[in-house]
C-alpha cells in the first residue's frame, strides 16, 4: 500500500536556520536543510513530508480454502474441491438456487421450480415435470404420453387406464367408460346396429335388428307365428286359406240349435267337425266363436243365449280335442245384425254363430 504522511516541529530556540532568512532554506555554501520557520518571536519550526510503500507479504486467510479470502466469501463454508464464483459461492450454473455440485439437472430452464435434488419438480411423479405436464394431477403408476396426460391408445377421450373398450374405431362416439355408445341397450353398438330404436329385451341380429326367424319381415317378436312366414296383417300368421273361409261360411248356416235353448241339433256335427279338422291343421290359429240372435224377445235373455250357444260351440270343440286356449267364446244377442230383423229370412240370418280366426 502507498502511505503519506506530514509532521510539523516546534523548537524552543532559533538556531536552526543560522543565517536563514525567513522562508529561505539555503545555506551560503549553497546547501539546502530542512524548510525552517520562524513559528513565533524568535523560535524555529520545521515540518518534513513522508511518503512510503509498505508490503504484506503474509496470506489473507481463507478457512474453506475456496480461493476466496473470507473478508470477500460469502459462502465461508463451501465443501472441499467445489467450483466457487468470485463472491466464494459454490457455481449455480441454472440459476435454480441448487449448486452445481448438488444438482442432478444442471441444465433446468430458467425459472422452474425445482426440488432438493435441483431437478424440475414432478408432483404426481409421472415422469414428466410440472413446467411441461399438461395433466399435473395424473394418479399413481398410469402411463402417460409425452405431454404428461394418460395414454389413450384409441384416441375416444377416455384415458387407458378407464377405458374398458380400448380398441375403439377411430371418431366413434363413446360413452363414460370408452365403450361404443348403444342407445337402444340390444348388445350392438350405435355405429353398427341398422336398427338404432329397438325395443327393450329383444332379441337382435348381428346388426343389431330384431331376429325374424322365418324371414317374412315381422319380427318374432311381434310375429305370433314365428317359425311359419305370413302377413303383417295377421301379426306374422299366414292369410286364412280360402277352403277354411269356405268351411266358416258353411258354419254360418249349418250350426243349428234348438228352439231357445243351447242345444246343438245333431245335424251340426258335420260342419263343427270340419271346424275341428281346420283347428288340428293350423295349430297357430285361435278361434274366436260369435253367437248371435234376431230381435225377437227380451233384449237380456237373447244376450244371454247367444253367449250359452257360443260357450256350447267351443265345449264340443275342446271336446273333441282343440286346445282350450285357442278357443274364445263371446255372445252379442242381437246387437250385430247382418240382415233385416223385419223379415222372417232376415230374422233366420241374424241368427248365427260366427268363427274368426285370429293371431
Amino acid at each position: 500500500s502507498l502511505q503519506y504522511k506530514y509532521q510539523f516541529h516546534f523548537t524552543t530556540g532559533d538556531r536552526l536556520d543560522e543565517t536563514r532568512v525567513l522562508g529561505d532554506n539555503t545555506r551560503p555554501d549553497g546547501s539546502t536543510i530542512l524548510p525552517i520557520y520562524e513559528t513565533r518571536a524568535g523560535k524555529d519550526g520545521f515540518g518534513n513530508h513522508m511518503l512510503s510503500l509498505v508490503f504484506n507479504l503474509s496470506r489473507a486467510k481463507d478457512t474453506d480454502k475456496d480461493g476466496v479470502p473470507d473478508k470477500f466469501d460469502l459462502c465461508n463454508n463451501t465443501p472441499p474441491n467445489v467450483a466457487v464464483d468470485q463472491s466464494g459461492c459454490p457455481l449455480d450454473g441454472d440459476g435454480d438456487g441448487v449448486p452445481d455440485y448438488l444438482d442432478s439437472c444442471p441444465a433446468t430452464p430458467a425459472n422452474v421450480v425445482v426440488d432438493a435434488n435441483g431437478c424440475p419438480v414432478d408432483s404426481d411423479k409421472d415422469g414428466v415435470p410440472d413446467y411441461q405436464d399438461k395433466c399435473a394431477n395424473t394418479p399413481a403408476n398410469i402411463l402417460v404420453d409425452e405431454n404428461g396426460c394418460p395414454k389413450d391408445a384409441d384416441n375416444d377421450g377416455v384415458p387407458d387406464y378407464l377405458d374398458k373398450c380400448a380398441n375403439t374405431p377411430v371418431n366413434v362416439l363413446v360413452d363414460a367408460n370408452g365403450c361404443p355408445r348403444d342407445a337402444d341397450k340390444d348388445g350392438v353398438p350405435d355405429y353398427l346396429d341398422k336398427c338404432a330404436n329397438t325395443p327393450a329385451n329383444v332379441v337382435v341380429d348381428k346388426d343389431g335388428c330384431p331376429v325374424d326367424t322365418d324371414k317374412d319381415g315381422v319380427a318374432d317378436y311381434l310375429d305370433k307365428c314365428p317359425d311359419v312366414p305370413g302377413v303383417a296383417a295377421n301379426k306374422g300368421c299366414p292369410e286364412v286359406k280360402e277352403e277354411v273361409k269356405k268351411v266358416f261360411t258353411q258354419a254360418l248356416k249349418g250350426i243349428q240349435f234348438e228352439s231357445g235353448k243351447d242345444v246343438l241339433k245333431s245335424s251340426s256335427y258335420a260342419i263343427l267337425n270340419q271346424v275341428v279338422t281346420v283347428m288340428r291343421e293350423n295349430p297357430t290359429y285361435m278361434l274366436e266363436i260369435n253367437g248371435h240372435t234376431d230381435s225377437q224377445g227380451d233384449d237380456a235373455k237373447n244376450l244371454a243365449l247367444s253367449k250359452k250357444r257360443a260357450a256350447a260351440v267351443k265345449a264340443y270343440l275342446v271336446n273333441k280335442g282343440i286346445d282350450d286356449t285357442r278357443l274364445m267364446s263371446e255372445g252379442y244377442g242381437e246387437a250385430i245384425p247382418v240382415a233385416d230383423n223385419a223379415t222372417a229370412a232376415g230374422r233366420a240370418q241374424n241368427r248365427r254363430v260366427e268363427f274368426k280366426v285370429v293371431f
